[in-house]
Formats: structure tokens, sequence, C-alpha cells
């Protein structure tokens, strides 16, 4: 049962944008659910995967799992521990399951007993920490008095490993029961005798390859190669009668054998029956405290989570955030949490950003060039908002946050071609479910509205939005665009703040700095975007033309009077470069000195 008051809304849309549980490929691994999931326990994964599903609403419950991270924190050994013995827990949610729907696997029962056994050295490590509200977790003596007799149940009477399926037998100890001792003696004391026969058979007949083999149809059968069948036909020592020829061997059974064979296939028929019917007592016992397992169960997956939180925090260098009862975003040096754990990997530092909106200053518009990093702030800022309302730490240096009841994001541009929508329209769609549904206590992504269409209905299309959420909704806003015409709104509304991403130009190159700034973009420098996709030369240095030209209204609908010709570009200046990068890739630069460098950078003037 899902209670909507209790949990944050985020719809599907926006949990597709922010890669919450997949990335937009439909991988999970580089999605925040991989990189957050730490967790020792399936237990533990599909309740982390719940939490992330529904974050909090409630202040109380977000702060008492920031407790539990911080006394954790403060106990590290203890914690270590803690995550050694949860990483030796089974699934006992899905043995119970199993168990339950009356699937006879034997090795449930062994997952349930190592279960109880590894949840009571974690309650014991438990019971250590300091913190009162720890003991929440402990379940009741009642409780671990039941599941410790179930679990000394299990021990006296299944041999262990137990077989997958109880129809193979040998799945109760010796000495449990004495009719089930009784029968299996029957087998064995049989089954010597059938390999004296084997040798009594051989002697009789001369025959040294003779076999008592045995199978599902015939029980226990004697088996020779056919250029000896004649010879144990003839027989007159013994009556042995044919029951079946195949392709290489015959194959002969007595009345002696049969007789024995019959005593063995009764005997361990009785006794399989026999342990169906002591499995099925044991299993009724463990049906009447499933109640008393889930309960534990669920607490250790609860530990698992909040562990693995602390872990995570603890190894990078997460904070824990502030609750505060006003509508506020105040973090500082922020990062995202996915991005910094795959730049980790190749030695690359994440560059940190702020963010200050509270009642008086709710609403960004952010300008700035493309793959300068504007999608991966804006989502960072949801995904510590969510971390957060989960109880877990953030990835900042300090963070004070107000409760959000809901998450909107619109990133990106997607079409819906089976529902025959197009890529504008899905935006629309989009939009729309935000604008209706949003409050005042919500956080609002729009990135890139109104991309879709033409300029003219794009820029009106957002200018018009923007304004109804600064008059009317009123919810802290995070607005990305290309329209920098939108910049003059600040004028009118003071709580629009204008915010781009700071780069830096070195001749014709474009730096980017990844850092959230005041003011407004420069341009989009598409054009030093697409060269960096790899488009060919000759293309990037034509669009170049055509841009100065629009930015000195020299544009005309006509094609331009000098002649393009895309195969005559300069291809020895594409040479030239690839030969000036093979040089610097070949340097060692830690090994060059000063002097060698000027030399290096001279031999290129010189030669490029």
């Amino acid at each position: 049962i899902i209670n909507k008051e209790k949990y944050m809304h985020m719809d599907d849309f926006s949990s597709k944008s922010l890669e919450i549980f997949e990335k937009i490929d439909g991988q999970r691994k580089g999605s925040l659910i991989d990189v957050m999931d730490k967790t020792k326990t399936a237990s533990g994964a599909r309740l982390l995967r719940e939490f992330l599903k529904f974050p909090l609403l409630d202040s109380q419950e977000i702060d008492f799992r920031h407790n539990l991270i911080d006394e954790f924190l403060i106990n590290s050994s203890t914690m270590n521990r803690i995550i050694d013995y949860l990483s030796q827990q089974p699934d006992v949610e899905r043995a119970i399951s199993r168990i339950t729907a009356n699937i006879n696997n034997p090795q449930d029962l062994i997952l349930i007993k190592n279960f109880v056994n590894n949840s009571e050295k974690i309650f014991f490590e438990i019971k250590k920490l300091t913190n009162s509200k720890f003991q929440n977790l402990i379940p009741s003596k009642k409780a671990q008095r039941k599941t410790k007799e179930i679990s000394e149940l299990i021990y006296k009477n299944i041999n262990e490993p137990p077989p997958i399926n109880l129809n193979e037998g040998d799945v109760f100890k010796k000495g449990v029961n004495k009719k089930l001792d009784y029968l299996r003696n029957i087998k064995n004391i049989r089954q010597k005798e059938i390999i004296e026969m084997q040798n009594k058979y051989g002697l009789l007949t001369e025959i040294s390859n003779l076999k008592i083999k045995f199978n599902n149809i015939h029980g226990y059968f004697i088996e020779v190669t056919n250029k000896n069948c004649d010879k144990i036909k003839n027989s007159e020592k013994y009556n042995f009668y044919l029951i079946q020829n195949t392709l290489n061997n015959s194959r002969f059974q007595t009345e002696e054998l049969r007789k024995v064979s019959t005593e063995i296939l009764n005997a361990e028929e009785e006794s399989i029956l026999l342990e169906k019917k002591l499995y099925k007592e044991i299993c009724e016992k463990i049906n009447q405290i499933i109640f008393d397992i889930s309960l534990i169960a669920k607490k250790i997956a609860f530990i698992d989570v909040i562990s693995n939180f602390a872990n995570i925090a603890q190894d990078r260098n997460y904070s824990r955030p502030k609750l505060v009862g006003k509508r506020l975003i105040n973090i500082e040096h922020g990062r995202h949490p996915v991005v910094e754990a795959s730049l980790i990997k190749e030695s690359q530092e994440f560059t940190p950003n702020d963010c200050y909106m509270d009642n008086e200053n709710f609403a960004w518009l952010m300008t700035g060039p493309n793959m300068a990093g504007k999608s991966t702030y804006l989502r960072q800022i949801c995904i510590t908002i969510i971390l957060n309302q989960v109880g877990s730490f953030v990835p900042a240096n300090l963070a004070e946050l107000s409760i959000f009841d809901k998450i909107f994001t619109r990133i990106g541009a997607s079409d819906n071609l089976s529902r025959g929508m197009s890529t504008f329209m899905t935006e629309m769609v989009e939009t729309s479910r935000i604008i209706n549904e949003a409050t005042e206590d919500s956080l609002v992504i729009l990135d890139e509205l109104g991309r879709g269409t033409s300029t003219e209905d794009g820029l009106a299309i957002s200018q018009a939005v923007l304004e109804y959420i600064l008059n009317e909704i009123r919810c802290l806003t995070l607005f990305a665009t290309h329209y920098k015409q939108l910049c003059f709104l600040s004028k009118e509304y003071n709580s629009l703040k204008l915010k781009t991403l700071k780069i830096k130009k070195w001749r014709d190159e474009v730096i980017f700095l990844y850092k959230v700034v005041d003011g407004i973009s420069e341009g989009s420098f598409g054009i030093h975007v697409a060269n960096m996709a790899g488009i060919k030369m000759t293309i990037v240095e034509r669009a170049k033309k055509i841009l100065a030209n629009l930015k000195n209204d020299k544009f005309q609908k006509k094609a331009d009077p000098e002649k393009v010709d895309f195969l005559e570009y300069d291809d020895q200046h594409i040479k030239n470069y690839k030969n000036v990068q093979n040089i610097l890739d070949r340097i060692d630069l830690d090994e060059l000195s000063p002097k060698e460098a000027l030399d290096v950078l001279y031999t290129i003037r010189r030669n490029y």
C-alpha cells in the first residue's frame, strides 16, 4: 500500500530524465542506483530501489536515517563488522516465499538457518551502538527466541548441504527418525547383497565384465555384452531370463535379484514419503513464525541500506544535509555523484558548484554554451534533493535543504512515435503536466524548452511558461535556455536571477570551466561543439562564414555569391594539425625542461 501523502511525487518522465534507475539507453550501469548501490544483501538492494522510488516527506523520518548514518560513521569499526556479516546473508525473503508457496527445496531451510544465525551477530553489533534509536532496529526477544528455535530445529534435522529435490532422499540426518533409519538400513544392506550377487554371477557364468546396474524402468538388472549373451542364456547353474536387448548389450534378471530390487525400491519409496512428511512438519512450523522472520528480514534490509549510505558517505566525502522549514536550497560545492564517480575512474576531478535559492530568489534563468555542463548541473541539484529525502548524505561540502513535495524535470529532447507524438508534442505534454501539477513546494527543472519548433514559437512559449511560473506557481525553478532574449525578464522580476557557465577563450578555442556564475552567456558556441564532435573541417569553416554573415545581417536566402567547394578545402591544414597532435602526444610533459619545451614550440612554428 502506497500512501502518496508520505512520499515525494516524481513521475516516470522525471525519473528517466534524471537517470535514477537506468540511463537513457536503458542500461543500469551509469545510473544513480548503480553508483549508490553498494548493498550486501538482495533484500537491501530491493529496499534501496524502493527508497529511491519513494523519497520521504516526513522530516522526522529523514532525520532519523541521518542520525543512524552519523552513528555508523562515529563507530566505523562496528559498521565494518556489520557489513562483513551482511555480505554473508542469504536471500531469506525469496526462501520463505518458496516455502509458503509449497515449493519444496530443502536448501531453503538451510538459508533460513544461516540467515537467523547471521542476524544474531548483526543485532549483537547493533546493541553496542550508543544511539538509542538504533535499538528500534533490534527485533523483540520473543521474535528472536522463535526464530532461534527454528534455526536449531533445522540444524538438528537437515543434512548440509541438502539435495535440491525432496525426491532424491537423504534430506534428514541419521538419528532423526527410527523408522527412516530402518528403511535406509534396508537399502544399505540389500545394496551390499547386490554387490555380492554381481561377483557370484560373474564366477558362475565366467563373464568377467558382468555388471548389475539400475534404471527407473527395470530397477536392478544384469548387463552383459551381446557376444556373451548366449553364454548367460545357456547357463545351467542359474536361471537368467532376458528382459531387454540393446544395440551392444543384453539385460537379464533373476528371481533373487528381482526380489531384492523390489525390496530396495519399496524401502526407498517409503523413506522418501516419510522424509516428505517430516519436511512438511518443519515447513508448517516455519509458516507459524513467518511474520517474525519477515520482520527480521526487513530490519536487516534497512540496516544494509543505512550502512551502505554511511559507507558511501565515508568513502566519497558526502556531508549531512541540514533540514530547514522554509523554502531553501543552499548547496556549497555540490557534485553530481554519477559523473564524479566516472571521473574518479579516469583520475580526474569533478568541478563543484554552489546553489542558493530561497523565497526571494526562487527562479534561475541559465544561459550557457553547449557542452558547458548545464544539464549536469541541473540534474545534480535534483539528485542532491532526492538523496536528502531518501535519508542519505549528499555529495556537497554543505547543504541546507527544505522538503520538496514534487520534482519535475524536462531535460533533453525525445519523441514518442508509438503514440504518434513528435519531439515537440512530447515536450509540450510534459510541460503541460508540470504546469498543472506543480505546487509552491515543488522543484521544477526546465531545460531547452521550445527548441522543437521554430525560433519565434519556441521563444514565445518559453517566455509565457516562465512568466506563469514566476507569477502563479512561484516554485523553486531552474530554467535553462539558449533564448538569451528572455534575460530581459530579470528587470521585471526581482526573484529571477541570471546564471551562466564560465568559459575561457584562447585563440579560436573555447575552454569549458564548468563553473556556474552570475551573468549571461556570450553565445552557444555550437560550431565549436560541432568541431569537437568530429564534423569535417570544411563544414565547420563554412559554418563560421555563414555565422559571420548572420551576425553582420548579410545573410540572404540566396546562395552565397562566392563559390562553395567543400572538396577543395585546405587538406594540408588538417594534415599539419594531425602532425602537431602526434608530436604533442609523444612528448612526456613531466620530463620536459622549460628550455626543451621552448625548442619544441619553435620547431612546431617553423615546420607547420
